[in-house]
């Protein structure tokens, strides 16, 4: 599949190649890397396709792409299923020094071609009410909200309790 550039940001579909670079930006970037690291071995685990972005050759942003036959425990959470051309994506990450600087809407958009190059027309997440910041960007990437659900979740040792969006974007050919 070819690279997507545009300002410096390649996004491109991860393999396997990518796997020690991928830990390498985790404990590099993340605020709770152990708990990332589980999350890593976990999506590689149950064969999670990934989404990675690159900026001068390493990697600064991820996103785990999930989709139809397979299962990831948001899904099941907000009861999200998706259809033979959607994927759910999770985990998406952006290491935070890049986040200002419209990378975390660069990487939504790109990650959206290598959707569309892998024949998915629609992709859903679900985001914390509370991250403000993450339902701005995907808003203007072209997610739109569909629904909410309250939800509970351990998090490295803290509780976490609020609401989650669960977003759509339908990817237009």
């Amino acid at each position: 599949m070819p690279d997507v550039s545009s300002h410096g940001l390649v996004v491109r579909e991860f393999v396997n190649d990518d796997v020690n670079a991928l830990r390498e930006c985790i404990q590099l970037h993340n605020v709770h890397p152990d708990y990332a690291l589980e999350r890593l071995a976990y999506n590689l685990g149950h064969g999670y396709r990934a989404a990675v972005g690159t900026l001068d050759g390493r990697i600064i942003a991820y996103g785990w792409l999930v989709g139809q036959g397979k299962s990831h425990p948001a899904q099941r959470l907000h009861n999200i299923q998706v259809g033979a051309d959607e994927l759910f994506s999770c985990d998406l990450f952006v290491a935070p020094r890049h986040r200002k600087n419209n990378m975390a809407f660069e990487f939504l958009v790109q990650a959206q071609c290598v959707g569309r190059e892998l024949g998915v027309k629609r992709i859903v997440t679900s985001i914390l009410e509370t991250n403000r910041r993450s339902l701005w960007v995907h808003h203007l990437a072209g997610y739109r909200e569909i629904c909410r659900h309250r939800v509970h979740t351990l998090l490295s040792c803290t509780m976490l309790c609020g609401r989650k969006a669960v977003l759509r974007n339908d990817l237009w050919f």
